[in-house]
Parts: structure tokens; C-alpha cells; sequence
């Protein structure tokens, strides 16, 4: 830690010094002043990533290193560091023996990064690193892990410390260890200094693959498109274009090659500068890395054999990296008739936002082509349009946009609404439906068909067509004019019998069983007279005994619960043809003890307010079966009360026992609402109470009494006279950007009119009193105003911080 505090204030010093040079006042930033509190260290998830989503969530697992070395680290978001001045992560410090001999062994002071550092898609840009200090410079000192999907921007500085002592610079790693690997990476910037420099890696021994490199390398020694020193390790399928110059050996991928391999590396020979692949070799001389122009490096037929998966090959461009690519598309109308006209957008575009003009997107869709439509090329900004008629399907297209030489794919949904009119014959016994072929759209006319296709039904006669199988709907003959809503429609035969039913239909039951009380009734079916069946039986007037139902074939079911004596009802029997008749039945109930349940219903409740009912019987209560609402109980006097805590509909069976023992039973239900429809929630601090609102014009309103005593528990005090609320605090508070605006009431912050409101008088339902309910939208801009920061999603309005 003494290493990096030293350096830190070293950079400060410069950082005030140049800026004052220029005549600007200094500033001191936050990341340069101290070391970095814990509360900016990054979060931890359950499987142990650590996830980076800010610079000073990065510049702290800088400065505690030791702590970080073997984590699984990834990148939510783009970093800028510019604002901070980046020590290596692993490092190694020169030093001497006794006898002043430098040392460069495995014993050297050193650590080493041997985790994971997953970009996931994002970049750092202003890495800055003067490093005087270190044998091994770039974001990573010393990496013996894997580094992966990410882009670096900066500019690297390392100096020999110790005469005669190499040092290694890269933009992403100094040194890469025989275990580490840099994926699916790339690196911009300038790199400088060093012993042996290259775009990404200063000294390698590890595996470096689908890379590249834009870096400018310079140095007195051996400097390196991609690699300054390969020693042991592998470079695939990567490439550099940045400009390398001023060593003794200077050259385009590798400056000084001591072994390992390299396989499908190019580098741009107009822009780099350089004339060959190899700096300087020892051994059996490798094969050359020929340079390529300009135009060959952005011709994608140049990098047959690479992986498309991870690379994105367009005509004009260097090969970029697939997770570089972005790009969005959209048709709209996403709803169309036959015919109608699809206009389909997009855009495409890399990682930094820039566009991609002259890429070929090819369009297709998902209807064996019925769509299809020829490749459009990106514009000077990155966008595309192409316009194409809907066919005559009803099938829904999916359109796809496939950006050339990528699966980058990007898809949007079109529904055609072709509207048709289909035919049913419903029951028929013989003949064919009408076909309409037609493909009609909302507001069109279809006519009807009429029975062209010899519809028979044995014992029935055509009687025309129906929007509903049962009649119920509207009755079109054959040549009528359908008007076509926004659905197809499907018409279906009506069918009217060619027999004449038996007169008079009737129904044939005059008496049914009596019963007994809480005895299971033995089912009675009832039975009619003449008609056609299916016959569909209800009660028209009047009630059945307690606990019996009547089916709709007519069957009587149930068990009797009560009371005592005779009930009269009347039902009504259908015939398949529309005939009915009534009869008027009675049953006889016996056994039933004298008293009996009144209640036959309770009130509802809500969720986390106070609820109690008497239930009506004198006597002993019990719950016999089902399940009360959770945080509700009942009493042994018929007392149903409690909190309840979830909502939902509740069923269940309560006894009764009177004096004498007999018991009587009820089946009851009740409703638990979540919200209290004259209340809403307030969580403030942490504290959550329910308090009275009212909903005007999709507005909630609160009373501004409450709002006034959680304002004065935060140490803001306020006064309220029927149309004037003052507010006085001691917190800073924002005046800017006021419009007041229009209203009845007048709101003051320590003074200053910063609102006009409409409010609502309604009673408060704790005192029955007339009280004032303020707009709770404009209270929370208010109190942004004195630093209180809040949320409300309609139900819950919280408090999450108090910023003073």
C-alpha cells in the first residue's frame, strides 16, 4: 500500500501543477484526495462475482488489490477513468542484493491476477498509467487468468527504473503468465517506453486469441503490433493497425519472438509502419507474417478460417468484434391488412455509438418468402428503410434483420389482419358448407351465402344462418350484406324441426320427497311431458329448502339444513325447440332444531386494517370446517375479528350449538382485499402506515395533516391555514426551474411561492371531520425541493432518503 500512496500524491501534485499552469483554479478529485471508503467497494452476488457498475467500484479493487487477485470480476457498464490515475493490478518492484546486483527472479516482491475479468460488452476508456515503479505496466501489471470480452482506451508510460533492468508495457497486460489468456479483446490508445511494448501484451507467455489492436507502440527496444516479447505463448486470429515505431526491433504483430505460436495474425502494413510480422527471433527462424494493405485488412475474404461466431466481417471496415455490433430494427404498422404497407427501420451501429454506413442487412421473414425482400444497405448514418406489401395470408409474419457476415439478428412481429368469413353446418347429416374465399378487413362488407351446398339434417329444416351456434346470436339469410368488425366471423345452420311436438308440453311431476334436516336428500329427477329433448330445467319463483340445488337436467341434490317446515317453488322445464312449461312444487323439511343461523353472509375486509362481525345466534361457536382469513379467528360468542394479512376469498363452515346442545351449521365466505379503497400506504423512514386517500381524475390525494406530521418527525416544520401551506427547514433547499402553476392552494418554501395546487375537501374517516387532501404528485416534487427523495407506484408512497 505505501507503493501506490506514493504514487498517488506524485500524480495530484502534477495534476494541480498543470492546471494551475494554465491559469484555471485547482481542484482536488475525490479518487486523487484519498483512498477510497468502503462504501464504494462492488457488490458481491450469492456466486461470488464481483460486479463492477461504476469507475470508483473499479479504482477500489485498484487500491485493495490483495483482496481481488483470484475474483471472478465483470463489467456492467462502460468506465471512464479518467478522473483517476491506475496502478497496475499485479505487480513486481525492482530491487538489488546486499552486494547492489539487480535481481530479476521469481523472488522479487510481486502479485499476480489470477482471476477473471469479464468486460461483458463494455469499454474503459481514460486509463492513464505513468508508472516509474513497476517491472510490468498496462491495466493488468501481471495476469496469469482470463481476460475477456473487453476494450481498453488509454495511454500507457512505463521508464527502465534500474539501469539494465527490462520493463514490459501493454495496453492491457505487461506481463501475461503461461496460465493467462486474453479473449475476445481490443485495445486502443498509445503505449511507450518500456523494454519490450506491444498494443496489448508487453512481455507474453499466455494464449492471446480473436484480439485486436489500434494502438500506437513506441520504445527503445522491441516493440510490437500486438506483443512486444512472445515468449512461450500462442497469438489467433487477431490483428494490429496502430503505428509502431523508435525501438531497435519494430514490427507488426510480435516485436521479439523467443517461441510459442501464431496462427491467422495480420497486421495493416500502410498504418503500422512496419515491414514485417517479426521483429527478431531466436532458434529455427518462424514462418513470416506478411503485412497487408489497408484494402486487403478490410476485405472480410481475407480472414477465411476466423471464427464468425466472434468476429463481424463488413467491406470497408477492420474486423470488428461481434459484442462491438449493435443495432435495433422495427416495422410499423405492426398491424396490417391484406395489401397494406409495412415500413420497416433500422439501424446499425458499434460499440461506441458511432454508425456503420455501406452494411449490407438482409430482410426476411418467416412465410416461405411471401415477404421476402432484396438486402438494404446502411446509410451515411448507420440506417436503413425499405417498405413492403402485406400478402394475402393470414398468417403472421416475423420479420427478421440479419446484418451481413454476422448473426446478429434483430426481429419484429407483424400481424396480418386478414379477416375471413367461415361457414358451419352445425349438426348437419348431409351436403356442404359455402366457401367464402375472401380476405376481408375491419369495416368491409361480405354477403352471405345461402345454402348452396344442399345443408339436409335428418328431421330438421334449413332455417338460415347465425352468428351463434345456439341462435343466439344475429340470424343472416342468403344474400344479406355482413358487416366485418375486427374478428372473423363464422356463421352456423339454424335448423328448425319438421315434426310437431305432442300438445300440450307440460311438465309431468306434481310432487316431489320431503326431507329431513341434515340428512343427505335422495335425489329426484323430474320428469316432463311430451317436447323435444335435450329439456333444460330452472327454478323460476320462489327458493328450495336450505342446502338442495336443482340441476339444469332436473335433478334435486343436496342435504337440508334448515328450518322447519314447507317451501314452495316453481320450475320452469325447455324443450331442444324453445317450448316450456311451470309447475309449482313444494318440499317438507323436519328435524330442524328451533333455532337457526341468521348470518348467512360477512362483510369483506382488507389486508392490515382491524376487522370484526358479530355473527347472529345465540349460543356457542365453533369453526367445523374450511379456512379462516390468515390473522382472523372466531370467538366461542360468534366474534369474528382479528388483522387480516393476505387477501384472497375464503370459504368455510361454522357451528352453532344453542342451550338444549343441538347443533346448527352454516356455510360462509368471505372476501379479503389487498387495499383498502379509502386508504393508501405511507413508508417513511422505514415505518409504514395506512392512511386516508381519496382518487380524483386519476389523481391520489392525501390529507395534509398526515403529510405535515412525517414532515415534522424528519425536523421540517410547516403550517397550514385552509389555503396557504408554509414550509420552513433548516435542510439547503433547490428553487430552480419553478412554475408555479395554477390552483387554489399556495405552497412556501421558507418563503418563496414555488407551487399553486388544486386540493380536495373530503372527510377524514378517523375524526368524521372535513379535512384538506393535497395531490400526493405535487407534495413529492416538494419535497424533493428540501432534499427527501421518494417514490409512489399508486398504492405505497415511500420515503427512500433523506439527502441533508
Amino acid at each position: 500500500m505505501e507503493r501506490k500512496q506514493r504514487f498517488r500524491k506524485w500524480i495530484l501534485v502534477s495534476a494541480i501543477a498543470s492546471v494551475t499552469s494554465v491559469g484555471l483554479t485547482p481542484f482536488i478529485p475525490i479518487a486523487f484526495a484519498a483512498t477510497l471508503p468502503a462504501s464504494d467497494a462492488p457488490p458481491v452476488t450469492s456466486s461470488g462475482v464481483v460486479q463492477v457498475f461504476n469507475a470508483a467500484q473499479l479504482e477500489y479493487i485498484d487500491q485493495n488489490q490483495n483482496l481481488y487477485l483470484s475474483s471472478n470480476i465483470e463489467l456492467m457498464n462502460n468506465i471512464d477513468l479518467r478522473w483517476y490515475n491506475w496502478l497496475p493490478i499485479g505487480w513486481r518492484i525492482s530491487g538489488t542484493d546486499a552486494g547492489g546486483t539487480i535481481t530479476y527472479t521469481s523472488s522479487s516482491p510481486e502479485s499476480v491476477f489470477s482471476g477473471t475479468f469479464n468486460g461483458q460488452g463494455h469499454v474503459i476508456t481514460g486509463l492513464a498509467i505513468d508508472d516509474t515503479t513497476d517491472q510490468d505496466v498496462g491495466f493488468f501489471g501481471i495476469a496469469s487468468g482470463t481476460i475477456e470480452n473487453v476494450g481498453i482506451d488509454g495511454q500507457v508510460t512505463t521508464v527502465t527504473v534500474t539501469a539494465g533492468l527490462p520493463t514490459n508495457a501493454g495496453m492491457i497486460a505487461g506481463a501475461l503468465r503461461l496460465s493467462g489468456s486474453i479473449i475476445n479483446s481490443y485495445a486502443m490508445g498509445a503505449v511507450s517506453q518500456g523494454s519490450s511494448n506491444g498494443g496489448l501484451v508487453g512481455n507474453s507467455d499466455g494464449n492471446i486469441s480473436d484480439s485486436y489492436s489500434m494502438v500506437n507502440v513506441s520504445g527503445p527496444a522491441a516493440n510490437g503490433g500486438l506483443v512486444g516479447n512472445l515468449y512461450v505463448g500462442n497469438i489467433t486470429d487477431s490483428y494490429a493497425v496502430g503505428k509502431v515505431s523508435g525501438g531497435v526491433y519494430n514490427a507488426g504483430v510480435i516485436g521479439v519472438y523467443t517461441g510459442g505460436a501464431y496462427t491467422g495474425d495480420y497486421f495493416d502494413a500502410n498504418t503500422t509502419g512496419a515491414q514485417q510480422g517479426i521483429g527478431s527471433f531466436s532458434g529455427i527462424p518462424p514462418t513470416s507474417i506478411m503485412g497487408s494493405s489497408t484494402s486487403e485488412m478490410q476485405t472480410p475474404s481475407t480472414f477465411t478460417g476466423w471464427n464468425t461466431s466472434n468476429w463481424a466481417l463488413f467491406s470497408g471496415y477492420y474486423p470488428l468484434l461481434k459484442w462491438q455490433i449493435g443495432g435495433s430494427m422495427s416495422a410499423t404498422p405492426t398491424t396490417v391488412s391484406p395489401g397494406g404497407q409495412v415500413t420497416v427501420t433500422g439501424s446499425v451501429y458499434f460499440s461506441g455509438g458511432s454508425p456503420l454506413p455501406g452494411i449490407n442487412v438482409t430482410l426476411s421473414d418467416n412465410t416461405g418468402g411471401s415477404w421476402l425482400k432484396p438486402s438494404v444497405i446502411t446509410d451515411a448514418n448507420g440506417n436503413y428503410t425499405d417498405t413492403w406489401i402485406a400478402p394475402n395470408t393470414t398468417t403472421a409474419a416475423t420479420v427478421t434483420a440479419n446484418v451481413y457476415g454476422t448473426s446478429v439478428l434483430y426481429q419484429s412481429a407483424i400481424q396480418v389482419r386478414a379477416l375471413t368469413v367461415t361457414y358451419n353446418g352445425n349438426g348437419n347429416s348431409g351436403g356442404t358448407v359455402p366457401t367464402d374465399s375472401k380476405m376481408y378487413t375491419s369495416g368491409m362488407n361480405a354477403t352471405v351465402h345461402g345454402n348452396t351446398g344442399n345443408l339436409t339434417r335428418t328431421g330438421f329444416t334449413f332455417a338460415g344462418w347465425n352468428t351463434q351456434a345456439d341462435g343466439s346470436g344475429t340470424s343472416y339469410s342468403g344474400g344479406n350484406l355482413l358487416s366485418i368488425g375486427s374478428a372473423s366471423v363464422t356463421l352456423y345452420a339454424q335448423w328448425t324441426r319438421t315434426s310437431v311436438a305432442i300438445s300440450p308440453f307440460s311438465v309431468g311431476t306434481s310432487f316431489v320427497w320431503n326431507g329431513q334436516y341434515s340428512v343427505p336428500y335422495v335425489p329426484f329427477q323430474l320428469q316432463a311431458v311430451s317436447g323435444y329433448g335435450p329439456y333444460t330445467w330452472s327454478v323460476v319463483s320462489g327458493s328450495l329448502p336450505k342446502g338442495l340445488t336443482l340441476s339444469s337436467s332436473g335433478v334435486i341434490t343436496g342435504t337440508p339444513m334448515g328450518p322447519n317446515g314447507t317451501s314452495t317453488f316453481t320450475v320452469q322445464v325447455k324443450d331442444a325447440n324453445g317450448q316450456s312449461a311451470l309447475q309449482s312444487l313444494s318440499i317438507l323439511i323436519q328435524g330442524a332444531p328451533n333455532v337457526s343461523v341468521t348470518t348467512i353472509t360477512v362483510p369483506g375486509g382488507w389486508v392490515g386494517t382491524g376487522y370484526s362481525t358479530q355473527l347472529q345466534a345465540p349460543g356457542i361457536w365453533t369453526l367445523e370446517s374450511g379456512t379462516l382469513p390468515p390473522g382472523l379467528s372466531l370467538g366461542t360468542s360468534g366474534v369474528l375479528s382479528g388483522t387480516p394479512i393476505e387477501s384472497g376469498t375464503y370459504t368455510f363452515t361454522v357451528q352453532m350449538k344453542d342451550a338444549s346442545g343441538v347443533p346448527v351449521k352454516e356455510t360462509l365466505s368471505m372476501v379479503v382485499e389487498s387495499i383498502n379503497p379509502h386508504e393508501r400506504l405511507v413508508s417513511w423512514n422505514g415505518t409504514t402506515n395506512a392512511v386516508p386517500a381519496v382518487d380524483r381524475q386519476n389523481t391520489t390525494y392525501m390529507p395534509i395533516w398526515y403529510v405535515m406530521q412525517y414532515l415534522k418527525a424528519m425536523g421540517i416544520q410547516s403550517e397550514w391555514d385552509g389555503s396557504h401551506w408554509r414550509i420552513t427547514t433548516q435542510n439547503q433547499i433547490n428553487l430552480t426551474a419553478l412554475q408555479v402553476g395554477r390552483g387554489t392552494t399556495s405552497i412556501d418554501l421558507n418563503g418563496t411561492l414555488v407551487q399553486k395546487v388544486d386540493t380536495v375537501v373530503a372527510t377524514d374517516p378517523t375524526t368524521g371531520h372535513n379535512t384538506t387532501y393535497m395531490p400526493i404528485w405535487y407534495v413529492i416534487q416538494i419535497l424533493k425541493r428540501v432534499g427527501l427523495q421518494s417514490t409512489w407506484d399508486g398504492t405505497t408512497w415511500t420515503v427512500t432518503k433523506n439527502n441533508n
